[in-house]
């Protein structure tokens, strides 16, 4: 056993982190089960609160415009969204601007990826003796120094104070998602100010491919893209575009390292339209 000091304490109860963790509306903004004797009942945390009067100004009834995170073991989430849920919980009350985490890696949730210092940037704290390890290397966590900080329980342990055992789940879900990242070359929209009249998703090209394969669209209007790889059991392997993105046609590539041999499907989804498109895998 190993009892905290007060000085361990605020290590982590930051006042960054507002020093209460955990509590906060993006976290409890989600259907919580209540139990009563033999009665049961779901209903969203924030308003259990503000019916007993938790809060000192009522917030309502509609909390779709608030802050939501997403629950790192429901698996109608996203795998990045449950990961950086995940994250934001256990990391981000040090990593933040302001508080005592010694770089500038920034975990919390609302942040952009590129904006996390993290994705593709070298490590300045010890590489774990990677030496081509990076803070978060896309397609391998074998590579990135958060995920082997988190697996070790030695002085390079993250985090720090009050761990013993490593947890599996946390460990299990930020390595699926770090060796998901697929590896894209920049987009190209190679046909600039050309009318496109339709959405569409085309071949890939080769297919059946051996480690990358090419893939083109195109958006006849400004739309939001979601372009992701699934497996044939429905899981995400690789995001490969989700973003706003303008009219015009794409093309890009994706390096399928980490990932086996197989049938894969890709599906564009804007909020007009949706196609699905299958892919083979062969190394």
């Amino acid at each position: 056993y190993y009892y905290p000091s007060r000085n361990d304490c605020i290590a982590c109860h930051t006042d960054a982190a507002g020093y209460v963790l955990g509590v906060k509306t993006s976290q409890i903004n989600k259907q919580q089960l209540y139990v009563n004797n033999s009665d049961s009942v779901r209903d969203n945390q924030l308003r259990s609160y503000n019916n007993i009067r938790l809060f000192s100004n009522n917030i309502g009834e509609d909390y779709s415009e608030f802050p939501k995170q997403a629950d790192p073991a429901d698996k109608k989430y996203p795998l990045e969204d449950r990961a950086r849920s995940y994250l934001d919980a256990n990391c981000a009350n040090c990593h933040r601007p302001g508080s005592s985490g010694r770089t500038n890696l920034d975990f919390r949730f609302e942040m952009p990826l590129e904006a996390m210092h993290a994705v593709g940037v070298r490590p300045d704290l010890g590489n774990m003796g990677i030496e081509d390890s990076e803070r978060i290397k896309k397609g391998s966590a074998d590579s990135s120094v958060v995920f082997l900080r988190m697996v070790t329980l030695d002085e390079f342990r993250m985090p720090p104070l009050a761990t013993s055992i490593i947890d599996i789940f946390g460990t299990n879900l930020v390595r699926a998602w770090i060796d998901s990242m697929a590896i894209v070359s920049d987009i190209e929209d190679h046909f600039s100010g050309s009318t496109v009249n339709s959405y569409q998703l085309h071949k890939a090209y080769p297919n059946p491919f051996n480690a990358m394969t090419t893939i083109e669209y195109q958006l006849p209007a400004n739309a939001y893209v979601d372009l992701t790889v699934y497996d044939i059991q429905g899981r995400e392997v690789a995001t490969l575009v989700k973003s706003n993105q303008p009219a015009g046609k794409y093309r890009l590539q994706w390096q399928a390292n980490n990932v086996a041999s197989g049938v894969y499907f890709y599906k564009l989804q804007t909020e007009n339209f949706m196609q699905v498109r299958k892919l083979v895998l062969v190394k």
